[in-house]
């Protein structure tokens, strides 16, 4: 995930799971289950003992658009809610273009 994903995250909702943050920022720790890295190359890095795992890339809208690119996501979920909100940060849609969509169309009410 990209650090200010990471930061709107609560943190006990990330405590049992490993986290991989992509950062420009630095000098940045790793702790217990967190790996701040720089680029993919680190990122190949971090994963070596978890490759038999799934794992999950958790956006936001620059990591997931550089995991597209990078042809390394086989299977892409998507949520749109019904709502505009101000924000300086778009996920071009056009990138998904390709892919064959499964709609599951669900309201607050359905669930």
């Amino acid at each position: 995930m990209g650090r200010k994903t990471f930061d709107s995250i609560p943190p006990k909702i990330l405590k049992n799971c490993i986290c991989i943050v992509f950062s420009r920022n630095t000098p940045l720790q790793s702790y217990n289950n967190i790996f701040f890295i720089k680029s993919l190359d680190d990122f190949w890095q971090v994963i070596k003992p978890f490759t038999d795992k799934k794992i999950f890339m958790v956006g936001g809208a620059e990591i997931a658009t550089l995991f597209l690119e990078q042809n390394l996501i086989d299977e892409f979920l998507l949520t749109k809610i019904n709502k505009n909100y101000d924000g300086d940060t778009f996920f071009p849609l056009n990138i998904l273009a390709e892919w064959h969509s499964v709609i599951i169309d669900k309201t607050l009410s359905d669930l």
